[in-house]
């Protein structure tokens, strides 16, 4: 085995090691938290898990936060990249819901935005998007690409590989966590997730659709009388 594989195999193993780290540190924190009757406060220890663990690792690396797209570039760029993004999945998005939730699932009540809808919004962004996409785009997402062969030639073909892959880890962590089949689901606006992060090269898009994305499912999810599949980890 030439130096080159190895070095792969370790940073594979690196990678992998740091996501089940931070799976079983909050299945812990879930645990302890429980017993102690303070569950409520799980989503700030796994919001902190998730940005303490990708700072420590690139420090202990030596390296750069710019080099994880951490900080942003062209913030008007990455804004308007979020919205574009939500312009066009939304719309067919709330079709698809609508007629899923009243034609196949028989329980559409209507539509209605929640009163603490400001407060909600805060806390999907600071406390689910922010620290997930840190972890997962910034950290994960960028490890995987460095190891992961591509084509060089086109941008979603050269970045695929990682974005799957950093997806598939994604929807397994709702999985492990939550444990319902249908957190699974998240793999598919993960790739969006994933997609925003390559185009622009920073996790501030990313960061910005996903917190969208977990609001447009409150508004969603409000009238309805039983949970549906979401996007949020909590």
């Amino acid at each position: 085995m030439n130096l080159t594989n190895e070095k792969k195999i370790i940073d594979i193993f690196e990678t992998l090691s740091v996501f089940l780290l931070a799976c079983l540190l909050i299945l812990l924190s879930r645990y302890f938290l429980l017993l102690a009757g303070i569950p409520k406060i799980l989503p700030l220890i796994a919001a902190l898990i998730f940005l303490g663990l990708p700072v420590f690792f690139i420090r202990l690396r030596k390296q750069g936060y710019s080099e994880y797209g951490l900080f942003p570039k062209n913030f008007s760029c990455e804004i308007f990249s979020a919205l574009k993004a939500g312009a066009l999945i939304f719309p067919l998005f709330s079709i698809g819901f609508y007629f899923w939730q009243k034609c196949i699932i028989g329980n559409f009540n209507g539509w209605s935005v929640p009163e603490n809808l400001f407060l909600l919004s805060i806390s999907h962004l600071l406390l689910a998007a922010l620290p997930e996409e840190v972890f997962f785009r910034g950290y994960l997402q960028t490890r995987l690409k460095m190891f992961i062969p591509a084509d060089p030639k086109a941008l979603w073909i050269r970045c695929w590989p990682s974005i799957v892959a950093c997806s598939a880890l994604f929807a397994g962590c709702h999985f492990i966590i939550d444990f319902r089949i249908s957190r699974l689901a998240v793999f598919f606006p993960s790739l969006i997730f994933g997609w925003l992060k390559e185009k622009t090269g920073t996790v501030t898009a990313p960061i910005l659709f996903h917190a969208m994305c977990n609001i447009l499912m409150v508004i969603l999810e409000t009238p309805l009388a039983h949970s549906v599949v979401s996007f949020q980890l909590f």
